[in-house]
């Protein structure tokens, strides 16, 4: 100080000083040079500020003195004393004595940056901040910092204030230094934590005024949702997620936009009602939104409130109808019929929903098998039979599906269907004891007795689902003409094949079973006996119908030799109705590529008038002139139906569909799967896109159906009436 007065007093050549001092003047030595000038002796204000004003020689030495006084260091006795006596003043709730003992304690302390002075200001803070002088404190807790920055006290005083008047940035720079002066990794870990926390805070705070000036601003949204997440301020992430899906305008991305805040207020909230407004809200938007409904469902069925459950599948299942979601439906029908057999008791219920998940995805084993067991369990035997033939028809290889089947008609009396179904179980080698009986009591071993030929109404039933009336219209059609080119065909290049008499049988006289059993066959198919010639050499399959100008059967060595009575009835029958299902076109004409040709001659035909082909020259040119005029409108009329229901006629169907009708037909004849699957095994006609496995499997379905025990009855044919 005095080298300041030093210079002071040398400042000036006029004899004049001027007195320069901060404005306002917070440093000590200012202070005390505005006290001395100024003969400052009352309260001291908060802060000083000072004038600059010409000051004469005289005036200055009378001052100097007065400026080393005021800033002459105390000693630490005295300042001791004031702060003890200031403190005791504070205990006893003497606060006005108290601030005056702090504030001269501060005095004495001008040129100290020491703890105990930093102290002293935090003391005076807390008594301006208990009288409710916020900002007052605030001051004095900033110089109390400025003096001594690692001063806990007035850290943790300063860091509350700012916490009261919720100044999360100040928060955030104070707690950071805190971590500073941390003793332990664990206090540096949480005071940083806490700065992470208080940062956040400030983000937060920021970005609300940042949406009070632009309410609907999306990206703003979006990070004052992800800062709220991340403080765990979860009430108010879900309030931000919902302010942003209210933004979007596409249903589908609100929905997904409100699932997410639906499932944070569900995870982190707890509050399960808004929650389930939430995902109610995403539903009603896009009811195929994923996760939306799921999570109402899991809410209502850890309540187990499962009326309400029942009522959230009806009304998810109304939102989905003509939406295309049919993989949706099928999952809500199965959950539905499940909930009322299982939790409601609601049997007729669960029938009905099952029902209807059957008729929308009509190839699933499962719901029904489901639905045939709750229609035998509520009574409906009839109903429940009905479902199990459509699943045999699904999944003919099911065992399951025939030991259901068994068992009912087993227990309503219905023989003839409980030894079809335990047949099959014997040829599957799935079949129990009770169901080996069955079948070794009634499997024949001769040939049935039949009451009445085949009528077409009989016939009919033999057809299969997929069987395709129209293409059959047209090959009937063109079989008389088609045969009679190719009999010519063969008479003019001498390949009719060879008859020899001493070859020939007569059915009634022939002691041969085959013989003989082609004779019943004939009968039971509804057709005329064919001539019947025995040969000693080997025939694919054992049998063959031989192109002739009458129907000619050849009877192989495998035939007339070494077979039972079914499996000749089995073999019989089968041949004879390819002439029933589809007349002698096959045997004329028994590839693809030779019926593909009659198609093509046929359409050449009906596009206009032909003139007369030599009888060498090709189906396609030559089937036209054989065409009478009435045979060629009716193919006209056949193929422009053809043209209008499909985009291409489909040969190939049409041949399963007869081989099908065939196999079904001899099956019917010898009333035991396990032969027809023997004589399958080793036949040798070739049908494209169908395999020995596929016809056995067909037979299957098919012997337990309403179709062939129907047909069994009106043949006679049923061991009931056996």
């Amino acid at each position: 100080m005095r080298i300041a007065l030093s210079i002071a007093s040398q400042a000036g050549a006029s004899g004049t000083h001027e007195v320069l001092a901060l404005v306002p003047a917070l440093d000590p030595l200012a202070q005390a040079m505005a006290r001395a000038l100024t003969k400052h002796s009352g309260e001291e204000p908060a802060a000083w500020f000072l004038r600059a004003e010409p000051m004469t020689q005289s005036q200055w030495e009378e001052a100097a003195p007065r400026i080393e006084e005021g800033i002459d260091p105390a000693s630490d006795e005295i300042v001791e004393a004031a702060i003890a006596r200031a403190s005791s003043q504070a205990d006893q709730g003497e606060w006005e004595q108290a601030r005056e003992g702090y504030l001269a304690a501060h005095r004495l302390m001008s040129f100290e940056n020491s703890p105990r002075r930093a102290a002293v200001l935090v003391c005076l803070a807390e008594l301006e901040r208990d009288q409710e002088r916020i900002a007052e404190a605030v001051l004095l807790l900033d110089r109390a910092l400025a003096i001594f920055p690692a001063h806990r006290g007035a850290l943790a005083a300063r860091l509350d204030l700012a916490s009261r008047m919720a100044d999360s940035v100040t928060s955030a720079f104070l707690l950071n230094r805190t971590v500073q002066f941390a003793e332990s990794d664990d206090e540096r870990v949480t005071g940083l934590r806490a700065v992470a926390d208080h940062s956040l805070v400030a983000v937060c705070d920021a970005l609300q005024r940042a949406l009070l000036i632009r309410p609907r601003d999306p990206e703003l949204l979006e990070r004052l949702r992800a800062v709220n997440e991340a403080m765990g301020r979860y009430d108010q992430a879900v309030d931000a997620w919902v302010a942003l899906s209210e933004l979007e305008q596409d249903p589908a991305e609100r929905a997904r936009t409100l699932v997410g805040a639906a499932e944070l207020c569900a995870r982190k909230t707890g509050n399960v009602p808004r929650a389930v407004a939430l995902y109610e809200a995403a539903i009603a938007d896009d009811p195929t939104v994923t996760g939306a409904f799921e999570a109402i469902e899991a809410v209502l069925l850890r309540d187990q409130d499962f009326l309400a459950a029942e009522r959230a599948y009806v009304r998810q299942l109304e939102r989905l109808t003509g939406r295309g979601a049919l993989e949706a439906e099928v999952v809500l029908l199965d959950k539905l019929a499940t909930l009322r057999n299982d939790e409601l008791g609601n049997r007729r219920g669960a029938i009905q929903a099952l029902d209807e998940l059957v008729r929308r995805v009509p190839d699933r084993l499962d719901p029904r098998l489901r639905l045939a067991s709750l229609l035998e369990a509520e009574g409906v035997d009839e109903l429940a039979l009905r479902c199990l033939e459509v699943a045999a028809a699904v999944a003919p290889s099911q065992a399951s599906v025939y030991q259901a089947v068994q068992r009912i008609a087993t227990r309503i009396g219905d023989q003839d269907r409980a030894y079809a179904a335990s047949a099959v179980l014997v040829h599957m080698g799935e079949a129990d004891l009770d169901q080996q009986m069955v079948y070794q009591q009634y499997a024949p071993e001769t040939v049935l007795k039949a009451s009445r030929a085949m009528d077409d109404a009989a016939w009919s039933l033999l057809m299969p689902e997929e069987f395709d009336a129209d293409v059959d219209a047209l090959m009937r059609a063109l079989e008389p003409a088609a045969v009679a080119l190719r009999l010519d065909q063969l008479q003019a290049s001498r390949r009719l094949p060879a008859l020899d008499p001493a070859q020939k049988q007569e059915p009634s006289k022939s002691t041969i079973a085959a013989v003989r059993t082609l004779a019943w066959a004939a009968q039971l198919v509804g057709l005329p006996v064919p001539e019947i010639f025995a040969r000693a050499e080997d025939i694919p399959g054992g049998v063959a119908i031989v192109p002739a100008p009458n129907p000619v059967m050849f009877l192989g060595r495998a035939t007339l030799t070494g077979r039972t009575i079914p499996e000749l009835a089995f073999i019989l029958v089968r041949e004879l109705a390819y002439l029933r299902a589809a007349g002698r076109l096959t045997t004329f004409f028994p590839s693809l590529a030779d019926l593909k040709a009659l198609v093509r001659g046929a359409a050449v035909a009906s596009a206009g008038p032909v003139s007369a082909r030599s009888r060498e020259a090709s189906v396609v040119a030559a089937l036209p002139s054989r065409l009478d005029a009435s045979t060629v409108a009716r193919v006209s009329d056949i193929l422009q139906t053809l043209g209008r229901a499909r985009p291409q006629l489909d040969l190939t169907a049409w041949i399963r569909s007869i081989e099908r009708v065939a196999c079904r037909a001899g099956f019917l004849a010898s009333d035991d799967i396990t032969v027809a699957a023997r004589m399958l095994a080793v036949d040798g006609r070739s049908t494209p896109g169908l395999s020995a496995g596929d016809k056995v499997r067909d037979l299957a379905a098919w012997s337990v159906s309403q179709k062939y025990h129907a047909l069994r009855s009106l043949t006679g044919l049923s061991i009931r009436n056996g």
